[in-house]
């Protein structure tokens, strides 16, 4: 009998070790200030949370009522300053295109967003390199600030690369109402722009700017366009792809290796992503 029980008590001890080895550390940083860039996560934070996962994470709108040793939230909400000064519609408006834009605001964007979360005092325990702070995976968002990938290298972890933008949906006043799954509305989806063309060109996938699927080209694209018009946008977005490796790129790997030293090419970092979360119809 009492060996039943010893044997008893260890398949428990082992179910215990092998319960506990299942769950990860998970290093989780959307820096887009904006709310549709923010609250599509939410609902998975909270299930991974649920599902025993320990969760840091850095986010420009942290989620209320969230009482967990387990879960951290670091609020990098300052980053909303340089938004605020940009009016998008006004910028469509006066017929600014996508690619436009971001050659005129996409390089003082990312600087902010990515200089908000490295500069963090909280975050910067986190990171610095007498910090025993470990992790098993980041997840981030990928879009236009990847010297948030260089983390991926501090903590030799692989990354989940995302991107996901809420359209219109449920809406919660408060975090409670989000953590108990309360809607106060009753329509949801995500939007479909897909993986930006950048990071597809940088995971290797192919670039084709008069494909539908390359949302950035907006309503330029189509199954039966004229040769001039797919020459002209073929020369447009690579000229708007230099722009993102020759520039943007650059100034995000000075600023990675600012908080963190030396770093191999952010390019070669993205190249280790495991896996894309993404939701695109073309």
């Amino acid at each position: 009998m009492t060996r039943n029980i010893t044997n008893l008590l260890f398949v428990l001890w082992v179910l215990c070790i092998v319960k506990q080895s299942e769950c990860y550390k998970i290093l989780a940083i959307i820096a887009t200030p904006s709310y549709s860039h923010q609250i599509p996560y939410r609902r998975l934070w909270l299930e991974l949370h649920n599902r025993g996962h320990e969760i840091l994470l850095v986010t420009a709108n942290p989620m209320p009522n969230i009482n967990s040793p387990n879960f951290t939230q670091i609020d990098v909400s300052q980053s909303y300053k340089i938004f605020r000064t940009l009016n998008f519609i006004e910028m469509k408006l006066n017929g600014d295109s996508w690619l436009q834009i971001i050659e005129n605001y996409g390089i003082p964007i990312t600087l902010v967003c990515a200089e908000n979360v490295f500069n963090n005092t909280e975050f910067k325990k986190v990171y610095a390199p007498d910090s025993d702070a470990k992790f098993d995976i980041l997840l981030t968002e990928y879009l236009y600030v990847p010297a948030i990938v260089g983390l991926a290298h501090r903590f030799d972890v692989p990354i989940i690369g995302t991107c996901l933008i809420y359209i219109h949906g449920h809406s919660y006043s408060d975090g409670e109402n989000f953590t108990t799954k309360k809607k106060t509305s009753t329509f949801e989806r995500l939007s479909s722009l897909g993986l930006p063309a950048w990071n597809e060109h940088i995971l290797g996938g192919l670039v084709l700017p008069s494909h539908e699927s390359t949302w950035e080209m907006e309503n330029k694209t189509g199954s039966n366009l004229p040769f001039l018009k797919r020459l002209w946008n073929f020369v447009s977005f690579w000229h708007f792809l230099h722009l993102l490796y020759t520039e943007l790129l650059l100034v995000n790997q000075q600023l990675a290796e600012k908080y963190l030293g030396p770093l191999p090419p952010l390019t070669d970092i993205m190249k280790n992503t495991s896996m894309l979360f993404i939701n695109q119809a073309s």
